[in-house]
């Protein structure tokens, strides 16, 4: 089932009301966020609690500045910002996100359409157990959005004096009402991530979320400090629709050393339309288990669509080992650097469209639909390594979505004329700081400067650390590469940064007894 509406600004018919003003449905379904200690001392929401105690907090309302309507909360007023009105939508009954389902993502999708006329945002509250479900399975079910929705919780209830709900509910209404973000998203942390790109990684700490193989959108620090380049905006404007249909029939298979047949068989029933394979690493099975590989086969035959996505936290799954490559013939579509939880909603939400055939389906699983995986073109990969300008230029002018999936290419093979169409083509490199410093330092421990010149032309900050702190220039430092650091300090700006021993890389190049550069080093100190 799928309805629309035309997507319009919401009209304020606020009387008196001059200040340019924004406004924000909330809808809160429940979780920790605005839960209290009951009587038998464990967390649980107390039903038609949660406006009245926000309307009390002089940090969630401004009870001046309409005083005459009880309709609203106002947020306190933000410098040059919009003045955000909200309200909130209280579900009965108020659930644990654990108890949360496909019926539930069906109604938040619902509301959302009702209202989407009415506000210029929406923000969801949520338990955080299955906050990642729900944010990827709305971003398929909300289909040509081109309003925010940002889907927050908290991991300690927001009536508590120490409350990450506070930060997070707060940050979430100033996005929802003041960013043109056309995405669902996730808010936690003072992070801004992609819906359906995040996983919960904690369930102690504040940053219980993250998005291993995405960038945030915003940070929340100081300033905000929102990535326009790494927000999704579909190339055409069509009007909003929500498919409220969601198959049921979806299966999880995890992997693990000498599992069962009857565990096998069980995620690969005869009623399962679609499974969700979780495979070892780059996307690995046990092929030496020819009942696995049989059951595989079996479904496949029979028409359930299998997608293959990798246990890890971070990276993706390829062809690339010998125990992947007979599942890929067989037909299990390999989804890259897809999440559990968004190739889980994902093929729900792809197998409940009546009016595709199964391939149709099969293609629109490898195809990203709202920025969920990264597309590869083995095509434009081969040819960004050759420095082949002609075939990209060709392949871009036909899916310019491919264009930041080539750049990593481009850098591995120091192919700078690549690296510079792309840059032209709006290419952004996307990697992960941590992982990017790892191969800015091997790259100066290596001497090779062409790499760090490819990176520096990538538009990649060269001062980056790794895990233990260290930069390229330490390592440059400690393994005398002399042309590497020239290169180096015409392109960091301290050259006295500390990793995590506390050293710098002068203290690495005397400790190495590396002469020419500690007489380097002191030069440009002064």
């Amino acid at each position: 089932m799928s309805i629309q509406t035309m997507s319009t600004k919401s009209n304020l018919n606020l009387t008196g009301i001059t200040e340019n003003v924004s406004k924000v449905l909330t809808i809160y379904t429940g979780g920790t966020i605005g839960m209290t200690l009951n009587e038998n001392g464990v967390l649980a929401p107390v039903p038609g609690q949660f406006e009245p105690r926000i309307r009390e907090d002089m940090n969630f309302h401004d009870p001046t500045y309409l005083p005459t309507d009880p309709e609203w909360l106002v947020l306190p007023s933000l410098k040059d910002e919009k003045r955000i009105l909200y309200k909130i939508k209280e579900y009965d009954p108020l659930l644990d996100s654990s108890n949360m389902e496909r019926g539930d993502w069906k109604r938040i999708a619902q509301d959302i359409y009702d209202e989407y006329k009415n506000y210029d945002g929406f923000v969801v509250l949520h338990g955080t157990d299955t906050l990642a479900f729900t944010s990827s399975a709305l971003s398929f079910m909300l289909q040509n959005l081109g309003k925010p929705v940002i889907v927050t919780g908290s991991q300690i209830p927001i009536y508590q004096t120490r409350s990450d709900g506070k930060d997070n509910f707060i940050e979430s209404l100033i996005v929802a009402g003041t960013y043109d973000i056309p995405e669902v998203c996730v808010m936690f942390n003072h992070e801004l991530l992609r819906g359906n790109r995040t996983v919960k990684v904690n369930c102690e700490a504040f940053d219980a979320f993250d998005s291993p193989n995405y960038p945030p959108l915003a940070t929340m620090g100081v300033s905000i400090n929102l990535n326009e380049i790494y927000i999704n905006r579909p190339p055409l404007i069509e009007p909003f629709s929500v498919q409220l249909s969601i198959d049921g029939n979806v299966s999880l298979l995890r992997i693990t050393p000498g599992m069962s047949l009857a565990q096998i068989r069980g995620a690969l029933g005869s009623s399962v339309r679609g499974v969700v394979l979780q495979s070892f690493g780059a996307g690995n099975i046990p092929s030496n288990r020819d009942d696995l590989l049989t059951e595989l086969k079996a479904a496949i035959a029979r028409g359930a669509i299998i997608v293959n996505c990798t246990q890890c936290l971070g990276g993706s799954v390829a062809d690339v080992y010998d125990a992947s490559s007979e599942i890929l013939s067989m037909g299990v579509i390999f989804l890259g650097d897809i999440t559990m939880e968004a190739a889980y909603t994902k093929l729900s939400y792809v197998l409940s469209k009546g009016t595709w055939s199964l391939q149709d389906k099969k293609d629109m699983m490898k195809t990203s639909l709202r920025g969920e995986l990264t597309v590869k073109s083995a095509k434009l990969s081969t040819a960004s390594r050759l420095g082949n300008l002609k075939v990209i230029e060709k392949i871009l002018n036909q899916n310019s979505s491919l264009v930041n999936s080539a750049i990593e290419e481009a850098i591995s093979f120091d192919q700078t004329k690549v690296i510079e169409l792309l840059l032209r083509h709006c290419a952004q490199f996307t990697g992960q700081s941590v992982e990017v410093a790892e191969r800015l330092c091997a790259a100066a421990a290596n001497g090779s400067v062409k790499r760090l010149q490819s990176y520096k032309t990538a538009g990649v900050d060269l001062s980056q650390a790794d895990s233990s702190g260290r930069t390229a220039l330490h390592m440059a430092a400690l393994h005398n590469s002399v042309n590497v650091v020239k290169f180096l300090l015409n392109h960091v700006d301290d050259i006295n940064q500390r990793d995590t021993l506390g050293l710098t890389p002068m203290e690495y190049a005397k400790r190495n007894q590396s002469t020419e550069v500690i007489t380097i080093l002191n030069q440009a100190k002064q």
